[in-house]
This record gives C-alpha cells, structure tokens and sequence, in this order.
C-alpha cells in the first residue's frame, strides 16, 4: 500500500499550526481583508476567537477570480494561442 499512499510523516507539521500565540491578529478590520489568496494573512493566523467572523467575510464575499488586462499569447506548436 507504501507504493500508492506514502504514509503521513507527523513530525512535519505545516508553518500554519505552528503559529506563535503572541504574533495571533487579535483585531478585526472586515474591510482590509484582502480577496486574493496570495495576499491574504491566512485564517491560522488570526486569533481563535475571530476566525469563524473572518470565514464568514470571506464566504459572504463569495469567490476571487483575478483578472488580467491582457492575456499574452503562447506558441503551442506552429499556432500562437491566446486567450481573449
């Protein structure tokens, strides 16, 4: 079963449950919350207290897709691509 599932290695935990309780965002601002993903402090890092308010922003505010002025076009074989 090692060939198809490796095992899960419990001594890596992830940065995000290793958070330090003294660095936790204690103060709620609705409207700094950033939509982008790559930008946004991750919920983790918010104080256990406010964290289901910051879900809650995040799932009224629905979802993020970004958006690019243009898209450049890519060869793909002999044919420029591009997306409009």
């Amino acid at each position: 079963m090692e060939k198809f599932l490796p095992k899960f290695n419990h001594s890596q935990a992830s940065s995000s449950t290793n958070v330090n309780p003294s660095s936790l965002i204690n103060d709620l601002n609705l409207g700094s919350l950033e939509a982008d993903l790559g930008k946004r402090v991750p919920i983790a890092h918010y104080n256990p207290r406010i964290k289901d308010e910051v879900r809650k922003h995040y799932i009224q505010k629905g979802p993020f897709q970004p958006k690019m002025d243009s898209y450049p076009p890519t060869e793909i074989g002999k044919r420029m691509r591009r997306f409009l």
